[in-house]
């Protein structure tokens, strides 16, 4: 149904386009910026129009950019993580948020304390140079819903 919607209404539409580019292209100056534009996506065009052979694709690429802009927007913050440690453990923490969210995408959502996270959490909280100084398990107390044992820590961890 996607497919023939498409070739239906998106491929009259791209034909309608590429003779308007290849019309302009041919009335312009060759070194401009605008010829330059037409040049690129006249080259590209194939990549372009794939969509519209294919139902299965999406039009954009929109969703795989949303899915990677909190590492692209973070990567600056990576570099302010305190230590070589503190650097993996922040990675190990994304990895599992975002596989969480990948999971929840999907329509099966995996609790940060499912057994992904499970093997991974104890070890964060292990050492002093998580997050820069605290008690051994301070990475329970910022979430304290997040203990495994499904128990609160106790007072005395703190």
């Amino acid at each position: 149904m996607r497919l023939t919607t498409r070739q239906a209404k998106s491929v009259p539409v791209l034909d309608t386009l590429k003779r308007h580019l290849d019309a302009t292209l041919a009335r312009i100056g060759g070194k401009s910026e605008f010829a330059k534009a037409i040049r690129y996506i006249t080259s590209r065009w194939q990549a372009f129009t794939v969509y519209a052979t294919d139902g299965r694709l999406e039009m954009s690429h929109n969703a795989a950019e949303r899915a990677i802009r909190p590492l692209v927007l973070g990567r600056k913050n990576y570099l302010f993580s305190g230590s070589d440690a503190g650097g993996e453990r922040a990675a190990v923490i994304y990895t599992i948020v975002e596989t969480c969210k990948w999971a929840a995408s999907t329509r099966t959502p995996i609790s940060p304390t499912s057994s992904i996270a499970s093997p991974i959490i104890p070890q964060i909280g292990s050492t002093n140079s998580f997050l820069g100084t605290g008690p051994p398990n301070h990475s329970v107390h910022l979430n304290p819903q997040w203990t495994l044992s499904g128990s609160r820590p106790n007072a005395s961890a703190r």
